[in-house]
């Protein structure tokens, strides 16, 4: 991020969510077991997997996001925070 970026509704946390793990925590996971990662390395997969999500929920609502649109998405709190309360099975469809 550029010196003084200021994310439009904030930046993800997982200090709130119990038994969560932070990048860190889950680069120290992979690199103990053969898989030598790094924080941001982990960030980066869990982007990905995101921007994946939001692309196909976007299609699905009949959108054609741009690779940016997916991107914002991804990065969202809000956006993230759902997807956890639906694979809690707590959202309601």
């Amino acid at each position: 991020m550029p010196s003084g970026h200021k994310a439009e509704h904030g930046n993800a946390s997982v200090s709130d969510i119990d038994g969560a793990c932070s990048y860190s925590d889950i680069s120290d996971i992979m690199s103990s077991s053969g898989d030598k990662m790094n924080h941001a390395t982990a960030r980066h997969i869990f982007i990905r997997a995101m921007e994946k999500i939001a692309r196909k929920v976007s299609v699905a609502n009949g959108h054609n996001p741009t690779q940016e649109d997916t991107q914002r998405i991804a990065k969202d709190p809000r956006f993230q925070t759902a997807i956890l309360s639906y694979l809690r099975g707590e959202a309601k469809i």
